[in-house]
């Protein structure tokens, strides 16, 4: 049960995903446990995995040994295609990274031979159980999204990956997708910070702490905004009787 995320900045990318794997067995029975789900592949490359792991070693080694990688991804990735295609896999990956001096969010899907490689265009993309998920995440990020262009604001690195947090959370509750053990979040930089690096993975304890206190105050706005239009409706309700009798004297 997989949920991995990414938004795109002016400045950079937040990617986040969920830390529970599923393993099941030939008997029938199945054993959930904690795993890693984004990889660093470069000096300034993470990779998000969801699906089949078996063989994804493999490829997080050959995106690893590549030339290239940090300097042009998406290149770099579309020449391994046909070798990609013989690690017979059968996952969906987020793979982003830093371009010419720009962020760049590209798509990997594989089902054994067949694999597609895609740039997003988007602000954001997701990987994972999107049947239900992606819908959930679209209702969330589109309409702020296009609110903050509308306002002028730009998203900042930080305040992306509080909402990379928000979308997983609220798609797990709301799709029943169960994600368990919580979610990783990782940064990456157009620009190097201070000390030199330019891939930053966000703290557990800001986590738990800062990102869960802030989901839950947005649930309880969102109730709260509900509330608020019922009690708007009813109000204008009664206002229309009033209305019809000005229009009638």
């Amino acid at each position: 049960m997989t949920l991995i995320m990414a938004i795109r900045t002016e400045n950079g990318i937040a990617i986040g995903a969920d830390k529970m794997a599923l393993y099941e067995f030939d008997d029938g029975t199945k054993q959930t446990t904690v795993t890693d789900k984004i990889f660093q592949i470069g000096g300034n490359t993470l990779m998000g995995i969801a699906g089949d792991s078996r063989n994804i070693m493999q490829l997080i080694d050959m995106l690893k040994q590549s030339r290239g990688l940090d300097k042009d991804p998406y290149g770099t990735i579309k020449k391994a295609k046909k070798e990609i295609g013989k690690l017979n896999l059968d996952c969906g990956c987020l793979i982003c990274g830093v371009s010419n001096g720009k962020p760049i969010i590209i798509e990997l899907a594989a089902e054994k031979s067949h694999v597609e490689i895609e740039k997003i265009t988007n602000e954001y993309a997701a990987e994972g159980e999107m049947d239900v998920g992606f819908g959930i995440i679209n209702s969330i990020l589109y309409p702020y999204l296009e609110y903050a262009k509308k306002v002028g604001k730009e998203l900042t690195l930080s305040e992306a990956s509080f909402l990379v947090y928000l979308s997983i959370r609220e798609a797990s509750i709301k799709g029943n997708i169960d994600i368990g053990y919580g979610v990783d979040i990782w940064e990456i930089k157009s620009e190097k910070n201070d000390d030199g690096t330019i891939i930053y993975k966000v703290p557990e304890w800001k986590i738990k702490d800062s990102y869960e206190t802030g989901y839950n105050y947005y649930k309880k706005m969102s109730i709260g905004a509900i509330e608020n239009a019922i009690n708007l409706a009813n109000l204008l309700r009664v206002a229309e009787p009033k209305q019809e009798k000005e229009k009638n004297k």
